[in-house]
């Protein structure tokens, strides 16, 4: 993120004078677990966001911190979600019943042990469930050492942007994909999950923008409270037990998130063909 800032940074100013200049969005800031890190990134933003002419993000929560903290014109923001793979469009779901899937960073605001103490529940309920993580960070030692003591607990590392399939091979055998994350600009992993027609079950922490703008509840997915890994499991059980609801949140969810990145091409062109002729 603090690269991702200084790059914008000196973009900006090294833009001719009068050039209009779009700023990128992917990741906005409300909190940070390095308060150094939060702090000069938001320096940074302040600077990029005063230089810069239309402002791009990628969901309505992330447009509303960018207006709210920077102080940036509504009018001027855009929102483009990020667009989804084809891989992941065509895909073909053959779950497997009570196989749960994480995909993402293994970073302590991503709430790993919320997910964990609620498979355990689940798993009481349902002995021959499993739980998948996979991705890369800075719990992978300490998921891994998890998972030898509890069974059904499987660590996968991070899949390269080369081997894609495989990712989407572990979504199409899944039954349902589960997210307690604190904190997502977007939530790509989880639109992704929902493009292959899995169910999301979230938790409805205040700095989560997949929490509307991806999952609506009861509709393509299951809203629990935060901090309540029993909530969680009971919404796993509730789709355990009711395939018809399983169902019914599978079809919704396939048809909710289709954006592919040729249509986030076209609005982005748009963008920069209407601030031309101003």
């Amino acid at each position: 993120m603090l690269t991702y800032g200084l790059f914008c940074l000196f973009s900006t100013k090294a833009a001719k004078p009068g050039t209009p200049v779009v700023v990128s969005w992917n990741v906005v800031w409300p909190f940070s677990y390095n308060k150094t890190v939060s702090k000069i990134c938001r320096v940074l933003a302040y600077f990029v966001a005063k230089t810069g002419t239309h402002h791009v993000t990628v969901s309505n929560f992330a447009k509303n911190v960018l207006h709210e903290k920077l102080n940036i014109s509504k009018d001027k923001i855009s929102v483009i979600p990020n667009g989804i793979d084809e891989e992941f469009l065509e895909a073909k779901l053959k779950p497997n019943r009570g196989r749960i899937i994480y995909i993402g960073r293994l970073e302590p605001q991503k709430r790993l042990d919320l997910t964990i103490e609620a498979f355990k529940l689940f798993k009481k309920k349902v002995d021959d469930a499993e739980l998948h993580i996979i991705g890369s960070g800075s719990l992978y030692m300490q998921l891994k050492e998890t998972s030898k003591r509890i069974s059904g607990v499987h660590v996968h590392g991070q899949v390269s942007s080369s081997k894609r399939q495989e990712l989407v091979n572990q979504l199409e055998k899944s039954w349902v994909f589960v997210s307690a994350s604190e904190f997502e600009s977007y939530g790509l992993a989880i639109a992704e999950s929902l493009s292959v027609g899995l169910p999301v079950i979230l938790t409805n922490a205040p700095y989560n923008a997949a929490v509307n703008d991806l999952v609506c509840n009861g509709y393509n997915g299951i809203i629990v409270e935060h901090n309540k890994p029993e909530a969680i499991a009971e919404a796993l059980e509730k789709l355990y037990r009711d395939q018809k609801l399983w169902d019914e949140l599978s079809k919704n969810a396939k048809r909710s998130a289709h954006f592919s990145w040729d249509e986030v091409a076209q609005k982005v062109e748009k963008i920069y063909e209407k601030l031309e002729k101003a």
